[in-house]
């Protein structure tokens, strides 16, 4: 497992583009999640459980292709999606 965790700019935008409420409930959850260790899916409603868990597996698939250095750049990584 990798120490490094990529945000790349497409995870960034997407969570930015979010509307306020569900903006600050995914960002809560990622940060809990890779920050703390802890699941936050129990505390999203569905709708908010299905945008984090495709945002949690891009930042998955960032992570994974950097470390495979699959990717050059951040810059790279978040165009190639």
């Amino acid at each position: 497992m990798s120490d490094s965790i990529i945000i790349s700019k497409h995870v960034l935008e997407t969570i930015k583009s979010l509307p306020g409420k569900e903006r600050e409930v995914i960002a809560k959850a990622l940060a809990s999640d890779l920050l703390l260790g802890d699941d936050p899916v129990e505390s999203l409603s569905s709708f908010q459980a299905m945008i984090y868990s495709v945002i949690r597996y891009y930042v998955k698939r960032d992570t994974e292709r950097m470390a495979a250095g699959l990717c050059g750049d951040e810059v790279r990584c978040a165009a190639s999606f």
